[in-house]
């Protein structure tokens, strides 16, 4: 039998307690990130399709 659902960050808050979660992507700086918008931008204004994905190299 079910008592309750719940996700799985919840089912191991129960279990073990309040976790802090650490976020370990690594930031862009101001200027690749300046670099990136504009080659998107570039792009698009080109009519060349870019992958819509959320990995980056």
């Amino acid at each position: 039998m079910v008592d309750q659902l719940g996700s799985l960050e919840q089912v191991s808050r129960n279990q073990v307690g309040n976790t802090d979660w650490q976020d370990y992507t690594p930031s862009l700086d101001p200027f690749d990130r300046l670099t990136r918008r504009f080659s998107q931008v570039v792009a698009e204004v080109l009519g060349v399709s870019t992958p819509n994905t959320p990995l980056r190299y």
